[in-house]
């Protein structure tokens, strides 16, 4: 059974990834350059936001290996199932 090595790992890679476009958006809030608040919101919003798309994307494929996962291991039962019921 595959168990998706490598799409884990790029997965959990765009996580981290998104977590830090998300830390790099709230530190711009702090310390950006921005006089205005229109400025900070303009500056800030766009990594915020990015990195939550990132996260929600490396969950949603996190989801779809593990289904994948999972309906591997049903059609692995349902055929010991199949040969126990032959016997």
């Amino acid at each position: 059974m595959k168990n998706y090595g490598t799409a884990r790992a790029l997965l959990g890679l765009l996580g981290v990834l998104g977590v830090i476009a998300i830390l790099a958006g709230v530190a711009l809030i702090f310390f950006g350059p921005g006089r205005s608040t229109i400025e900070t919101l303009t500056l800030c919003i766009p990594p915020i936001f990015g990195g939550l798309m990132m996260i929600a994307v490396a969950e949603l494929g996190t989801a779809q290996l593990d289904t994948a996962s999972n309906t591997a291991e049903i059609a692995n039962i349902l055929r010991r199932q199949e040969k126990s019921q032959q016997k």
